[in-house]
């Protein structure tokens, strides 16, 4: 990445903002700032579709409705990435341009010494409120290089229990993240020490379990490594997606209640779903009914870009439809 991409908004519009699984580069739609300036002035609070979980199979057949609510949300950034768009960070810290994190809630590290000697807090990494508990997530890239030490200082000074990674290391003949974990050894990221002392394998997932620790002391984490959702796309069921979700929802470490960390590539698309779902299925759990299009724009405004394409906006429907259907079923014993 360059200096010479930025634009009005950030960056010009015609800057691709990845590349498919048939090595087709993919662009962003035009970025009206005038859209979005008029959008971030109206009441947010009258944007709502409210569904009775009884309702969720008619609705969800409604393809044109669900998708005008996700063309209604417009694309492109909302607020100041000031931080993000530093020189020493613009063009080494971002995985492709659209990572950038909002000033407001970026995850701030605790000051590190970089490469020019400078000290730097900085990680394309957003926090990002759960249906119920603010700041519950952290929706970031998958780690460059470069930023692997970063990562994992994130995870130890976060004390994050979870990470769910929701892309694979090369997926077709692009490298969609680096391996930023050890395979059943133990290695140094910076000082952080990640000990792999065990891997599951299920037929869609890997939960690797690790210890991590400093100076200051050790915990264990865990990760869910999803194999089955190609990038700008959607898995091939949602049984799957549904059978991830609970394993982390029923594991011990998740009533910790510490932030759990949700990477894809990018950290916007298949990391939004995620997340989107995820919240969507505890409202339905704890009031019987969902508000999607409400959600997805709180979403949107806590991480850039978040949901980048409408067929995942059309599943996130898909998968809370099967859900409630099933919510009886043990998805773990399928």
């Amino acid at each position: 990445m360059n200096s010479n991409n930025y634009g009005t908004n950030g960056y010009a519009n015609n800057c691709p903002i990845g590349i498919s699984d048939r090595g087709i580069p993919i662009f962003a739609p035009e970025i009206d700032l005038n859209t979005i300036s008029e959008f971030l002035k109206f009441d947010s609070s009258k944007v709502s579709n409210i569904l009775q979980i009884s309702e969720l199979k008619k609705n969800s057949q409604k393809v044109e409705r669900i998708k005008n609510e996700y063309y209604s949300i417009p694309y492109g950034k909302y607020y100041k990435c000031t931080v993000a768009r530093k020189a020493e960070n613009c063009n080494c810290k971002h995985r492709y341009y659209f990572c950038e994190a909002y000033d407001y809630n970026r995850v701030v590290l605790k000051s590190k010494i970089d490469e020019k000697n400078e000290r730097n807090d900085y990680i394309a990494a957003s926090h990002v409120d759960s249906y119920s508990i603010p700041g519950r997530f952290i929706a970031t890239q998958a780690p460059l290089p470069q930023t692997i030490d970063d990562f994992w200082s994130m995870v130890y000074e976060r004390q994050s229990t979870q990470i769910v990674t929701l892309n694979q290391v090369v997926e077709g003949e692009y490298v969609k993240g680096d391996k930023f974990w050890p395979e059943n050894t133990s290695e140094k990221f910076g000082s952080i020490t990640v000990n792999n002392f065990q891997t599951n394998f299920f037929e869609d997932f890997i939960i690797r379990k690790y210890e991590v620790s400093s100076v200051e002391g050790s915990f264990e984490v865990e990760q869910f490594f999803f194999n089955q959702w190609p990038d700008h796309n959607i898995p091939n069921s949602c049984q799957s997606l549904l059978k991830l979700i609970d394993y982390v929802k029923k594991s011990p470490l998740h009533l910790m209640l510490n932030p759990a960390v949700i990477h894809c590539s990018a950290g916007v698309g298949r990391t939004g779903a995620f997340i989107l779902l995820y919240n969507m299925i505890e409202m339905g759990e704890q009031s019987g009914k969902i508000d999607v299009f409400k959600n997805y724009l709180k979403l949107r405004k806590q991480r850039a870009y978040a949901i980048d394409c409408v067929e995942q906006y059309l599943f996130v429907y898909k998968c809370l439809s099967e859900y409630f259907i099933y919510q009886n079923f043990d998805f773990q014993n399928k």
